[in-house]
């Protein structure tokens, strides 16, 4: 088991590696004005490949070396919801008027309800392995964490559905929902920081990770969701680069937490208490990351300004801000140096004798 979990986390360095690789073409195409619309569906899909690769990677390792039943519970859940959302998506997505709408459901249910629960499942199974916590607060605070995690991927989830179901109830709903998800996420941070806040000597740098993972689901999921969630505003901003902070920052969000867990595995899988991956890739991704966030951000206001308010036409839009997307380039380019730099550290202190039955 812990042979197939190692080579599900070189599976993710590799698609991490490749959707940095294209995340920076796109972003050079763009500011050269080669591209004029998004062209996102290579990068998505790289991504979520990757988060999905670490997080089954990391279960597997996790389940293969001792995990306590409240953590193979979340994990188990975001499961059951990874599953339904891909039945969801291919039994009843077709060609059909209702089509977008089970989509965008089925989208929902992973980016904001499966990928952020095994995030908070897999957080907890490393806190406890760089935390000097007792055992009773992670019994009792994985439940109170994936409860606000559930219930605001619920409300995230549903906003989402704007505008493929325009009924009256989700113009009020949306509304409550913009002051209840960040309420949750601060709910959320508080029981994610006491681990970072009581941290053992482990010389492991899965707490930094963790720690992105932390400010990237309080951008995304927090403050970008919050923000977009009310119908009034979506229906301003629905198809530019604002619409895409919150999915993105979010599944950039669970992959931070996933690399944490290649890190610590990587080093009980050497046996030597010492790091595997140093800090220069955590702060390459940590720039990168929140400088894509800061340049989508400023083009998506541009384009809410220039197409929405003052009425220019999109090819009028796209040239005024694609000078913006140099932003994309340096982000991407820090982000894909990181992956490199990370990949060639965990191959330098690749674990020995991995291949022995003992280890399988």
């Amino acid at each position: 088991m812990k042979r197939s979990a190692y080579i599900l986390f070189w599976i993710t360095v590799i698609l991490w590696l490749t959707h940095s690789a294209i995340l920076l073409l796109d972003g050079a195409l763009r500011f050269s004005g080669a591209v004029e619309e998004i062209e996102g569906g290579w990068a998505a899909t790289l991504l979520e490949a990757a988060v999905l690769a670490g997080l089954m990677g990391s279960v597997i390792y996790a389940k293969a070396t001792g995990v306590h039943g409240s953590v193979l519970l979340l994990g188990f859940t975001a499961g059951g919801l990874l599953l339904i959302s891909v039945g969801l998506q291919v039994l009843v997505s077709g060609a059909g008027p209702e089509a977008p709408y089970n989509l965008s459901l089925a989208q929902g249910m992973r980016h904001y309800l499966a990928y952020p629960l095994a995030a908070v499942a897999l957080g907890f199974w490393l806190a406890r392995r760089f935390s000097r916590l007792p055992e009773i607060w992670f019994q009792i605070g994985i439940y109170i964490a994936g409860g606000v995690i559930l219930l605001a991927g619920v409300l995230l989830t549903l906003a989402d559905l704007y505008p493929f179901a325009a009924a009256s109830w989700i113009t009020d709903f949306t509304t409550i929902a913009a002051f209840l998800i960040p309420l949750l996420l601060l709910i959320y941070a508080r029981h994610a920081y006491a681990p970072l806040a009581n941290r053992s000597d482990s010389p492991a740098l899965a707490a930094h990770w963790a720690a992105l993972c932390l400010l990237l689901l309080l951008w995304g999921m927090g403050l970008a969701g919050s923000i977009t969630a009310p119908v009034v505003i979506r229906q301003w901003i629905y198809g530019t680069r604002l619409m895409d902070l919150q999915p993105w920052l979010t599944l950039y969000a669970v992959l931070a937490m996933a690399l944490g867990g290649i890190n610590q595995a990587a080093m009980e899988l050497r046996g030597l208490p010492r790091r595997v991956t140093g800090l220069m890739p955590f702060w390459l991704m940590s720039f990168g990351l929140n400088g894509l966030g800061i340049t989508w951000l400023l083009v998506g206001t541009g384009q809410l300004y220039l197409g929405r308010m003052a009425g220019l036409a999109p090819q009028g839009v796209n040239e005024l801000t694609r000078l913006l997307y140099i932003g994309q380039v340096i982000a991407a380019a820090l982000m894909l140096l990181g992956a490199a730099i990370y990949a060639l550290q965990l191959w330098v202190r690749r674990p020995n004798g991995l291949t022995n039955r003992a280890n399988n």
